[in-house]
């Protein structure tokens, strides 16, 4: 399925983009189309870090992100990486107790944000300590609004941005009258991205949704969730490795990701990631997906790394990933933040997990020669492995894969 996000560019005195604004498209056509606008905004941050990628929309420049007053309460910016993201405080939020408190916190983490659409001075007046940008409207906003606003402001560490600039004639008078920074159709309109991603299977997503809800959740439940969909792991890896967290150390098990995660971010990835997911998906690959990693992790007590269980599963598991993603390996293999041992594995290279994968596609292939040699320089009995084999097929057919 594709998905699609708008990316409008943001531009300095001189025309140079200083960031984007990214914007809920529901079609090529370039418009906006959703009646719920907590799921466009999901959907926008969903759609950057699980699929396209920040870095790929915006590069070294920020990006601004529309809020709702359910996302800012929910604090899904925790998503989004401080150094790069701006959190834009839609127009039809009043700055009520509650609002100016978010901002407050958010100030004080580190993050910039910016009023949108703003058509009079008194809507900065009680987060001005706060916020970074303010955004106005220059269509509806009217010339003396939009003076009495930027001579207020002028003397302050807020950038000002015109925004809707149609005409040449707009642009040159808001440089004139103190703005920084310039938004608008004539510039640019909105440029549509689209990529392909492996949905979710709707079932499996809604299943997680409701276990990481639960008082009593706990993360072991989640994994085990996981474990029967390929694409909740690629996508959790995917956002574990974003610039959101700061991750440095390399993911070697599904286990690692959710513990590096903690409870409260994983509500909101699992959130974010059943409203950008759809619900087509291809099953046979999915299970031989599971299939393939579930043996990977039980024929690692055979050849002597039971202590790499978690890994081997991690490998099985994005063993299949270029026919489920439909991209190239190392491609995608460049969004996950994974032990270096998994990735040279399945890059080909020799490694300590490489007989077992060998053995499991030799399985899968009903190559019986490969099997015997692979068990014989083991000395592994054929009873066992006919055993974990066995405990494989009782498994799946025991287990409810999407």
């Amino acid at each position: 399925m594709n998905v699609l996000v708008g990316r409008q560019p943001i531009l300095d005195h001189k025309r140079n983009i200083y960031g984007y604004e990214l914007l809920f498209r529901s079609g090529k056509d370039n418009f906006y189309s959703c009646d719920d606008p907590n799921e466009a905004s999901l959907t926008v941050i969903g759609t950057t870090i699980f699929h396209i990628g920040l870095k790929n929309l915006v590069g070294k420049k920020k990006a601004f992100f529309n809020f709702t007053r359910d996302l800012l309460r929910d604090e899904f910016s925790e998503m989004l990486p401080k150094n790069k993201a701006v959190i834009e405080i839609l127009e039809d939020i009043i700055n009520d107790d509650e609002v100016i408190a978010i901002c407050k916190k958010l100030s004080e983490k580190g993050y910039s944000l910016a009023l949108d659409d703003v058509l009079d001075y008194s809507r900065c007046e009680h987060v001005i300590d706060y916020i970074d940008y303010v955004k106005v409207d220059w269509i509806l906003v009217g010339a003396k609004n939009r003076k009495d606003i930027a001579d207020k402001l002028k003397d302050t560490k807020i950038k000002l941005v015109a925004e809707k600039i149609e005409t040449n004639e707009d642009f040159e008078m808001a440089k004139k009258e103190g703005y920084d920074l310039f938004q608008g159709y004539f510039f640019k309109k909105p440029q549509i991205f689209s990529t392909t991603v492996l949905p979710s299977g709707s079932l499996v997503g809604l299943e997680l949704l409701q276990e990481t809800n639960k008082a009593n959740f706990n993360i072991e439940d989640a994994r085990n969730i996981i474990k029967r969909e390929p694409s909740l792991a690629f996508n959790l890896l995917k956002f574990i490795n974003s610039a959101a967290l700061a991750l440095v150390e390399s993911i070697s098990s599904l286990d690692q990701a959710l513990i590096l995660l903690g409870t409260a971010k994983i509500r909101r990835w699992v959130i974010a990631l059943v409203v950008t997911n759809a619900c087509s998906k291809n099953p046979a690959l999915i299970r031989q997906s599971v299939e393939r990693a579930r043996m990977c992790e039980l024929m690692g007590d055979l050849f002597g790394i039971s202590n790499k269980s978690e890994s081997l599963f991690l490998l099985g598991l994005l063993s299949l990933a270029e026919g489920l993603m439909n991209q190239p390996l190392e491609t995608i293999l460049g969004n996950l933040n994974i032990d270096k041992e998994i990735e040279e594995t399945l890059l080909n290279k020799e490694t300590e997990l490489t007989p077992v994968i060998n053995i499991v596609k030799a399985v899968e292939n009903g190559d019986w020669d490969a099997i015997e040699n692979l068990l014989n320089a083991r000395n592994i009995s054929k009873d066992d492995f006919s055993e974990v084999v066995q405990q494989v097929m009782i498994w799946s057919s025991q287990t409810k894969i999407s």
